[in-house]
């Protein structure tokens, strides 16, 4: 009976891993779904200064600057042995580098017209002011949003309208991305 369950122990991540693995493939290959979508890290001379504003003392993170980083893993440690950062500051610095391509196209504002559903009338026009514009970063993104209208801005004391508005930042996001990788 011990043999039994031990096995079952063993047999069942093993099944798992190859019934995962044989769906990914499927997805991929056969119906053509990205499945992954890798992410880069660099610090842009924009970066740089925002990390400086933040008042960190990153070290030697000059050094950094320009390099591309195509994992968190690899900036992390890099982060960590050239910088001395670690805790809070380390993850400011990932998101402050964290290179996502962003480009307002008319096309994809067009489909935030025609779903307007999740997005304000005056949320959808702000957007419209930013078309054709191109954004290195996430965040500076959504300093330009918020720059043009109270609507795109945290508040300190609402917790309810900060977590609306990182769910559509991080839909915007999803939509606007240039993809390299895309063939």
């Amino acid at each position: 009976m011990l043999t039994g369950i031990s096995s079952g122990w063993v047999v069942t991540p093993v099944i798992a891993a190859l019934v995962s693995f044989i769906s990914l493939f499927f997805l991929q290959n056969v119906f053509e779904q990205k499945t992954y979508r890798p992410v880069s890290y660099q610090v842009t001379d924009q970066a740089y200064q925002k990390i400086k504003n933040a008042g960190i003392a990153a070290g030697d993170m000059e050094s950094l600057k320009g390099i591309l980083f195509f994992s968190a893993k690899k900036f992390n440690k890099a982060l960590t042995d050239k910088a001395g950062l670690s805790g809070k500051d380390r993850d400011f610095v990932l998101s402050a580098a964290q290179i996502d391509n962003i480009r307002i196209t008319g096309n994809k504002l067009r489909e935030i017209s025609n779903d307007n559903r999740w997005i304000t009338e005056e949320q959808a026009l702000d957007l419209g002011r930013l078309k054709d514009k191109s954004f290195q970063h996430r965040w500076q993104f959504r300093e330009a949003l918020s720059e043009i209208s109270p609507y795109w801005r945290f508040r300190t004391d609402d917790d309810h309208h900060n977590a609306e508005l990182r769910h559509k930042y991080s839909h915007l996001y999803k939509l606007f991305r240039e993809d390299p990788w895309q063939e």
